[in-house]
């Protein structure tokens, strides 16, 4: 297997950020440090279709990418970095080894921002000088990613060789500001990273860097003979293993050419690249091409994933905020609101083709598979179908309850009317006994009557209505009947009695 020629790596750190913040309030020395860019560089816009040009880089009035001020990522980066890695031991660091490394000069140092999901994406890409052998590779892309102290490398400008020229460096506890830029002066990704991000209001995703790397090798072709040596290391890197790491498993790779070597994990994505044996000038294109051409599918993909996260995040916060009952009136709203920025999401961000070239469009579904986006857009969508049936389910229940408090209204009312029916039925059957009484009889008898007739009225309404129980009764045939019959019986009676004794009294 041909030895490592170059490693080229993104260092990329995503985040959520408001959509509010801004960065060109951020500054160095009295220099702005963010230039929004309205024409990318054309390694970015070659073969790309316009959907994806439009979701990477937005609207021209609406930037959403920048990049360092040139004349300040050269002030702190000089022509050669040395990093330092090494291991803590108290307050002491043992220096086990030390590389040199540069800002490529293939790419900036660039954030690319979405608008649409309120996610964005840092990019710090550095070359490692005199890199050979495969566990230094490895070592390379490790240190520089981690975010635990005892891990993060030191990085600074080293002394001039001439004497006279050697600088007292900047004290370590000194602010970051006075180290950058400063011979000796040492720093760390980490702290430069949020530096730059300082003037944004940002929710971290993940504490450490994922990374995106070109390592080229000398002139060799990527067969089945050389999988067994190459393979590991494409996983490994992949990973962002260390190099002692006994080995993760498969990730999802794919054969480009036979120059050409890609694979894609959840923290990595690393390119393989070999020259090809005949001197032609594309050995000499191969590392930016790949390292910006190839990188907007990949970034494309990424943004994809972190809009989705972004989202599901808003969707728990609205389950949450459901959970509380002064707040759970605007909860429909909010659904809605998550709906909205799907679909936004599948008509604009959701691309299922990159470019005219399908040796890219293969690459981007290879991003996809390695990043998972597949199934967290099925997570998501899931989740909002899940919130939406609670919902409807929850819209139900308001107007089962709703109906049921309505119904209970009825029925109190129905039961008052009924007392008033009773009582509406004792008062004509007194009134209409004294009228007719009255004129027949006399006055003891038709005194008399009234009251009879009046609580037998209102007893066979009582009968016949029941207004103290709750439950329905139907007023069957039979019932009527039987009531009729009452009535009729004891109007007979009455007419009799009555009669008897108008007739006793006239004729004595």
């Amino acid at each position: 297997m041909s030895s490592i020629k170059s490693l080229t790596t993104r260092f990329i750190y995503p985040f959520f950020y408001t959509q509010n913040a801004t960065l060109s309030t951020l500054t160095f020395r009295e220099k702005t440090v963010w230039q929004p860019v309205q024409q990318p560089k054309e390694f970015y816009r070659q073969e790309i279709l316009q959907g994806l040009e439009n979701f990477i880089f937005g609207d021209p009035h609406t930037p959403q990418y920048f990049t360092v001020n040139p004349e300040l990522a050269n002030q702190w980066f000089g022509r050669e970095l040395h990093v330092r890695f090494g291991v803590k031991f108290g307050d002491k660091t043992d220096p086990k080894e030390s590389f040199s490394a540069k800002l490529s000069s293939h790419a900036a140092i660039e954030i690319f921002l979405s608008p649409q999901g309120g996610v964005g994406i840092l990019s710090i890409p550095l070359e490692a000088i005199a890199i050979e052998d495969k566990p230094a590779a490895k070592r390379f892309n490790y240190r520089l990613s981690q975010h635990l102290p005892a891990k993060i490398p030191q990085l600074f400008l080293p002394q001039p060789e001439n004497a006279h020229h050697i600088s007292t460096p900047p004290a370590p506890d000194s602010p970051l500001t006075e180290r950058l830029g400063k011979r000796g002066g040492e720093f760390t990704l980490i702290e430069l990273r949020d530096f730059l991000l300082s003037s944004l209001q940002i929710t971290p995703i993940q504490e450490q860097f994922s990374i995106y790397s070109v390592v080229q090798f000398e002139e060799c072709e990527f067969s089945e003979t050389t999988h067994t040596d190459v393979f590991p290391l494409l996983v490994s890197m992949s990973h962002v293993e260390e190099p002692h790491h006994v080995g993760s498993s498969d990730i999802p790779y794919i054969r480009l050419n036979s120059h050409h070597w890609s694979g894609v994990g959840t923290l990595g994505a690393v390119h393989f690249v070999a020259d090809q044996a005949e001197d032609i000038t594309f050995n000499q294109q191969r590392i930016p091409t790949v390292f910006n051409k190839y990188f907007l599918p990949y970034l494309a993909a990424l943004l994809q994933r972190l809009i989705l996260q972004h989202i599901l995040k808003q969707a728990q916060q609205n389950s949450k905020r459901e959970q509380d009952a002064a707040t759970s009136a605007t909860s429909a709203t909010h659904l809605q609101q998550l709906h909205n920025k799907m679909l936004d999401f599948m008509l604009n961000n959701y691309l299922s083709e990159v470019s005219s070239r399908e040796v890219i469009n293969q690459y981007y579904e290879l991003a996809k598979r390695g990043l998972r986006v597949e199934q967290s857009f099925e997570v998501l969508r899931r989740a909002l179908h899940d919130a939406d049936f609670k919902e409807d389910m929850k819209f139900q229940c308001q107007s089962t309850d709703k109906n049921q408090d309505h119904l209970n209204q009825l029925v109190a009312m129905q039961r008052k009317i009924e007392w008033l029916e009773v009582f509406f039925a004792s008062y004509y059957a007194g009134a209409l006994a004294h009228y007719v009484s009255a004129g027949w009889f006399g006055h003891w008898f038709a005194s008399a009557s009234t009251l009879i007739w009046a609580f037998f009225g209102g007893g066979i309404a009582l009968w016949l209505l029941k207004p103290w129980s709750h439950e329905h009764h139907d007023k069957s045939k039979k019932m009527l009947i039987w009531a009729f019959i009452l009535i009729v019986v004891a109007l007979a009676i009455w007419l009799s009695v009555g009669f008897c004794c108008y007739y006793k009294a006239h004729h004595q």
